[in-house]
């Protein structure tokens, strides 16, 4: 039996997003145990997730774990690469599939974003606000999980405010975020976009960021989290929880 591992990044038109996930996951599969280790990406970049299983399978894998690389669950990690996957399954009856969990809410999620925010000096505890910033989803464990994210840093790491937004799909959106931490007191705006890498929504934020910053008050991009170690720690996590629970099994959950 070979197990192979397929990697299921977003996707992006801005081609250094691109190259920024292929290279996340690279690191990520020098610590990964399996003869087979494949990148796809869900839209906007080659290979689809169709060829992915393709390459995964003429390599002789009879056992693929789908691993969607999304810090959360939402439309496409519900909806879209199952459906892959159900196709897959009948182009290949003879090769077991198994799907993982996206990142998620972890303790070494949080960190990575506390971790971001000290880069830029922060005053977390004085002058300084945070508008932590997520893509958004009308699936309502988006916000349920960011919440969370929000939560621990201001019960773990003492930050004094923090504020949501999402770029689409829930309220308040980044327009409300922005325009609440510009009537703030705060001298500095923090704002940490909760994303893994480059793309057209970070641009946005960057475009954001210079139209809200005065003399009066500065507001501060944060870098995205993908290359933090941490993120890559708790992929790691995730594929072995994966790969172990399909071994265990022996059968693809159902969809």
């Amino acid at each position: 039996m070979s197990t192979a591992i397929l990697y299921v990044g977003h996707g992006s038109r801005v081609k250094a997003g691109v190259e920024e996930a292929a290279l996340f996951i690279d690191h990520v599969k020098r610590r990964i145990n399996k003869p087979i280790q494949e990148t796809c990406f869900l839209e906007f970049a080659s290979p689809s997730i169709e060829e992915g299983i393709e390459k995964c399978a003429v390599q002789g894998a009879t056992r693929i774990v789908i691993m969607p690389v999304l810090l959360l669950t939402a439309g496409h990690a519900l909806y879209d690469i199952p459906s892959k996957i159900e196709k897959a399954k009948e182009r290949y009856p003879a090769i077991e599939f198994s799907y993982g969990n996206t990142l998620g809410v972890h303790d070494k999620m949080a960190e990575s974003v506390h971790d971001r925010i000290q880069e830029k000096n922060t005053d977390s505890l004085g002058n300084d606000m945070v508008l932590l910033i997520g893509r958004g989803s009308k699936n309502p464990s988006v916000k349920h999980d960011m919440e969370e994210i929000k939560r621990r840093l201001l019960d773990i790491y003492q930050y004094q405010h923090v504020e949501l937004a999402f770029m689409y799909g829930v309220q308040p959106d980044i327009w409300q975020g922005f325009l609440k931490a510009k009537q703030s007191e705060y001298d500095r705006v923090l704002v940490l976009p909760y994303l893994l890498f480059s793309g057209v929504l970070l641009d946005t934020l960057k475009k954001k960021v210079e139209e809200f910053t005065s003399p009066a008050q500065a507001f501060v991009l944060c870098e995205t989290l993908g290359y933090h170690p941490f993120i890559r720690d708790v992929l790691v996590e995730r594929v072995d929880e994966a790969a172990n629970k399909m071994s265990v099994q022996g059968t693809c959950p159902s969809f």
